[in-house]
């Protein structure tokens, strides 16, 4: 009399075969998953650190130069200060005020007269200075501003790099202020 069924090795290669090619499926899906997240995530971030190169660079090149007639600022400067992570810029929507822009603890944020705006978290703010021989030169420096160099600023390099969920995206870009440094007979 013949036995219908299957023998345990025959059960045993079965079940395994039938393991590999789940196993083969299930990681075909986790890394579609995972290209699938990365295009939709990837570009939302690119947008944020864009934005927020942006914002700071809009500000570079409207900063206003602090003249004699202004107290508690750096004269023929457009700048108060200038670090790798942060940047003080002079503007004028009425009279002179100092904006602080800098990403401690990766919260992207301008301070005005002691009010805080966080723009956007997980940020990391670097910036790089430019110096010249004059105005209208194309051959630019990298250096490391003091409170006296701090009005020789003619251009700034700004780098955002953005992490989120495992996720890097920069965006780059370089500034030069209009009004900075301050046109005079030896400075053209």
């Amino acid at each position: 009399m013949r036995r219908r069924g299957f023998t345990l090795v025959q059960a045993s290669v079965g079940s395994f075969v039938l393991v590999v090619v789940a196993g083969g499926m299930f990681s075909v899906i986790n890394n579609f998953h995972k290209v699938q997240t990365l295009n939709t995530t990837l570009p939302a971030i690119q947008v944020d650190a864009e934005t927020a190169a942006e914002t700071l660079a809009n500000d570079i090149r409207r900063a206003s130069l602090c003249t004699s007639s202004d107290s508690g600022c750096t004269v023929d400067s457009a700048f108060a200060n200038a670090t790798s992570t942060s940047l003080t810029v002079y503007a004028r929507p009425s009279s002179l005020e100092q904006r602080v822009y800098s990403a401690p603890g990766g919260s992207f944020q301008k301070v005005v007269g002691g009010t805080t705006t966080t723009f956007m978290s997980d940020v990391t703010l670097t910036l790089t200075y430019y110096q010249g021989t004059g105005y209208r030169t194309s051959s630019w420096t990298a250096f490391t501003p003091d409170s006296t160099t701090v009005k020789q600023i003619i251009g700034v390099g700004i780098t955002v790099s953005i992490t989120r969920n495992n996720t890097t995206a920069s965006y780059s870009t370089i500034v030069r202020p209009r009004n900075s440094p301050k046109k005079t007979s030896t400075y053209e």
